[in-house]
C-alpha cells in the first residue's frame, strides 16, 4: 500500500497573494481619497463663484448690468476724484464744471461718469425709496442725471422736476413719477426757458396732471406750512440767495418738528440730513415763492387777498398772488402780467435789470 507525501504550499505563492490583496487594498484607499480631494475642490470653486456674486443666482442680464456698472474710479478717494476732474476739466463742458464747483464732494462721481454716459435714463424709483414715506431724490443720480433738460442735462438744471417729483411721489405713492418724467412734461410744454431755468408755472401746472391740488402760500405764514403738512402734503420752495442758493433754487419740505423742518434739497444732500432741522426764518427770508401740494382727497387751498399796484412799482413788492412773468415765443422779450388789472409790464418800467429777470421765474 502506497502512501502520498503532503506537499506543503509554496512561499512563494503566499507572497503573490500577499502583494496582490496589498495593492488591491491600497488601490481603494487611493480611489477613496481621490474622489474626497475631487469633491472638496469642487466645492470650494463652487463657494468661490458664489462670493463672487452678491448671490448665487444672478441671471445672465444682471451679471451684464452689473459690469457694466462697474466704478472704474472706486478705489480713488474724493480728494484724489476731485483732482482728477480738474486735471481733465477740458473733458467736460463749461456749465457741468461750474456746476461741479458748487458742491465737489457730493458730484464727483456724477462728473467723473459723464464721458462714458449716453443722455438717457438708466432707472427709476428703487425698492429701498419705495419703502420710505419721503424718499430724497438728489437731480444728480445717475439714475436719471444724464437725461437732457432745457441747455444741459437733468443733474445740472433739474431741481424743479426733482423736487415735484419728490413731492407728487410721496403722496400718490406713483413710482412713475420720476424726475426725469417730470422734466420730460416740463419741456414739451414750453415750462422751460433756454438760458433762464424752469418756469414757476411747471409747479402749478403738474401737480394736477397726476391728482394733486396745489395752492399759492403766505411765506411769511408759518400757520400755513404746517396746516399743508398736517394734511399729509408736501411745501415747494423756489429759495432765492442765502442758506440753500446761490442765486435760484428748488427744495421741498416734507414735516415739521420741535426744533424747525425737514428738508430735502436736490442738489445740496446734506442740507437734508438726519438730524437737521430748519428754523421757519430761513424760508420766510429767504423764498421767492411757496406752494403747498396736497392730495385731492385732501385738499388745502389758500385765498389771498390781491394786491394792487400802480406803475411804475418797486418788483421787490410783486408777489406771486398777483404778478406772474411770460415770454415771447422767441424768448427774448420778457413781460410782467398783474392778474388782477391784466395789465403788462415789461422789465424797464419796473426797475428790474435784464441780468436780474432770472431771479422771478426760476
Amino acid at each position: 500500500m502506497s502512501t502520498r507525501r503532503k506537499t506543503r504550499p509554496n512561499k512563494l505563492y503566499f507572497r503573490v497573494l500577499f502583494l496582490s490583496l496589498l495593492l488591491n487594498f491600497l488601490f481603494v484607499i487611493a480611489s477613496i481619497l481621490v474622489f474626497f480631494d475631487y469633491k472638496n475642490r469642487f466645492e470650494v470653486a463652487e463657494n468661490q463663484t458664489q462670493s463672487a456674486d452678491d448671490t448665487p443666482h444672478k441671471t445672465f442680464i444682471e451679471k451684464i448690468i452689473e459690469t457694466k456698472n462697474d466704478d472704474p474710479y472706486a478705489k480713488l478717494t474724493t480728494d484724489e476724484k476731485i483732482a482728477l476732474i480738474y486735471e481733465n476739466s477740458s473733458t467736460y463742458p463749461d456749465w457741468l464744471i461750474e456746476s461741479f464747483q458748487k458742491n465737489e464732494t457730493e458730484l464727483c462721481d456724477y462728473v467723473l461718469a459723464y464721458p462714458d454716459m449716453e443722455h438717457k435714463v438708466y432707472g427709476g424709483i428703487s425698492k429701498s425709496e419705495m419703502e420710505l414715506n419721503d424718499p430724497l431724490f438728489k437731480q444728480w443720480d445717475k439714475r436719471w442725471a444724464y437725461y437732457d433738460y432745457g441747455s444741459s442735462i437733468l443733474g445740472v438744471t433739474g431741481c424743479c422736476p426733482t423736487v415735484l417729483s419728490m413731492a407728487a411721489f410721496s403722496i400718490t405713492r406713483n413710482e412713475l413719477i420720476t424726475p426725469d418724467l417730470v422734466a420730460k412734461y416740463a419741456m414739451e410744454n414750453n415750462y422751460y426757458v433756454p438760458g433762464t431755468g424752469t418756469m414757476w408755472k411747471l409747479v402749478t401746472a403738474y401737480p394736477p396732471t397726476v391728482g394733486l391740488t396745489v395752492t399759492e402760500m403766505d411765506q411769511h405764514a408759518e400757520s400755513e406750512y404746517k396746516k399743508v403738512l398736517d394734511a399729509g402734503g408736501k411745501i415747494i420752495l423756489s429759495m432765492g440767495p442765502g442758506e440753500f442758493a446761490d442765486a435760484g433754487h428748488f427744495i421741498e419740505i416734507y414735516g415739521y418738528n420741535n426744533e424747525g423742518y425737514l428738508v430735502n434739497d436736490p442738489f445740496y444732500t446734506y442740507h437734508s440730513a438726519e438730524g437737521i432741522s430748519w428754523p421757519f426764518h430761513y424760508f420766510s427770508e429767504q423764498a421767492k415763492s411757496v406752494w403747498g401740494i396736497t392730495s385731492n382727497e385732501n385738499p388745502v387751498v389758500f385765498y389771498h387777498e390781491p394786491i394792487v399796484y400802480d406803475t411804475p412799482v418797486n418788483p421787490k413788492l410783486y408777489n406771486v398772488y398777483d404778478a406772474h412773468l411770460f415770454y415771447d415765443e422767441e424768448g427774448k422779450t420778457y413781460y410782467f402780467i398783474d392778474n388782477t388789472t391784466g395789465t403788462y409790464y415789461t422789465p424797464e418800467e419796473l426797475g428790474i435789470p435784464t441780468e436780474e429777470i432770472y431771479k422771478y421765474i426760476q
